[in-house]
């Protein structure tokens, strides 16, 4: 999404006091709208991927027919800042955006009726806001009620969705896994700002266009326990010499059949082989 321009309404100048403008409370509004909200998601959508904050945290038993998910806060991929509140609300309505809302209380609890057996479903977390007609102006207030829902696993989820868990149902509609994430589905639960289990590391773009550079690798748990580095294209280089916390240091692989490297070159098979053979 590209970014849209910042515009403010012009009130006075510093340099002049005598310059003043009229206004009226449309400009404030407007201010806020195209300056002050675009400024705010700019940044945060430049400094972060979508994510969770804190908070936001799933629970549900196995066995059970609900899911209940605590307060917190998230980023989208627009870069709004969505606000489950403890002692406000969250919307598990059908289509709030379409004015089909159905408020509950946070902790939110989300009911599995309805859902099909021995599927997956991803729990999602949307920007959604209730117009409060009897408070503030006359024109109301405001409220973020963020929208809670389930989507089926194949859903192409949008940019405005963030991942909560993933949800499988069995076939009297009671829960029978929650899970952070599913390795064969392509969307997961991902922590801003706290203990990741990937980082994706790639060069400095001019463009930002993802496509314009393939990631240099990965770093990420490995599925036995401690690090796992995965070289996305290419051998992995390491620039300087490699020493192990129990052994000596390695400087070079060599395939030089004399075996003359020194005592921190490693041999390749195939030297070694030349040299027995030779």
């Amino acid at each position: 999404m590209a970014d849209l321009p910042l515009k403010r309404n012009r009130y006075r100048d510093a340099s002049d006091s005598t310059f003043e403008c009229s206004f009226i409370p449309r400009n404030l509004s407007e201010d806020f709208e195209n300056f002050h909200l675009r400024a705010a998601r700019t940044l945060r959508r430049g400094l972060y991927e979508p994510g969770i904050v804190t908070g936001l945290e799933v629970h549900g038993a196995p066995g059970s027919s609900e899911v209940t998910v605590e307060s917190g806060v998230a980023i989208d991929a627009l870069g709004r800042l969505i606000v489950l509140a403890r002692g406000g609300g969250a919307d598990v309505g059908t289509n709030p955006l379409q004015g089909e809302h159905q408020e509950t209380a946070v902790p939110a609890s989300l009911s599995l009726a309805g859902l099909s057996a021995a599927s997956f479903y991803y729990l999602t977390i949307e920007f959604s806001e209730i117009n409060r007609f009897n408070e503030g102006t006359d024109c109301g207030r405001l409220e973020q009620v963020p929208w809670l829902r389930f989507q089926p696993e194949g859903t192409t989820l949008d940019e405005a969705a963030v991942v909560l868990a993933l949800v499988s149902v069995g076939s009297a509609g009671q829960l029978l896994t929650l899970e952070p994430r599913q390795e064969r589905l392509p969307a997961r639960r991902r922590g801003l700002g706290q203990t990741v289990e990937r980082l994706t590391v790639a060069p400095a773009m001019l463009s930002d266009n993802v496509s314009d550079a393939a990631p240099g690798g990965y770093l990420g748990v490995a599925s036995e326990g401690g690090l796992r580095l995965e070289p996305s294209n290419g051998p992995l280089t390491v620039a300087g010499a490699l020493q192990l916390s129990g052994g000596t240091t390695i400087s070079a692989f060599s395939e030089d059949a004399t075996l003359q490297g020194g005592s921190e070159t490693v041999s390749t098979t195939a030297a070694v082989k030349a040299y027995v053979d030779g």
